[in-house]
């Protein structure tokens, strides 16, 4: 978790258990949002993400210029990059949720080509939070 997957970038993730009680640690417009969610699983996602936000621009060790978010099921992912003109994307689904066939959404040819094994057996997403984000250069 958090470690850097190439210079000027890094990946990290959070657990909703891990967020400490109260809203006071995420910004006024995060907690505005927060209010707005209409489950309490829901909220506790939002929380965990904004929680791995927070560890990969700590863990970058510069202001992120791109900074991405996803959170599935009480896990938070966010991808951080300091450099300018890079774009960044995570996003976490259930392993074996989604269809091969789909992968072409959501992964370069090149990408694809590198994790051809692994999508054949059906399990794109396995692939992509650990894997993708070391693929890309």
């Amino acid at each position: 978790d958090g470690d850097p997957a190439a210079p000027g970038w890094c990946v990290a993730t959070a657990r909703a258990d891990e967020v400490r009680a109260g809203d006071a640690w995420l910004a006024p417009a995060a907690r505005r949002a927060l209010r707005r969610l209409p489950t309490s699983g829901a909220r506790d996602d939002f929380r965990a993400s904004r929680l791995a936000a927070r560890r990969a621009a700590r863990r970058l060790g510069a202001r992120p210029v791109a900074l991405s978010l996803s959170h599935r099921l009480g896990h938070g992912a966010a991808v951080a990059s300091a450099t300018r003109g890079v774009r960044v994307g995570v996003d976490l689904e259930v392993a074996g949720s989604v269809p091969y066939e789909r992968a072409r959404y959501f992964l370069t040819p090149r990408e694809r080509a590198r994790c051809a094994q692994k999508l054949a057996a059906g399990n794109a997403v396995a692939v992509l939070f650990r894997q993708i984000m070391l693929l890309s250069d």
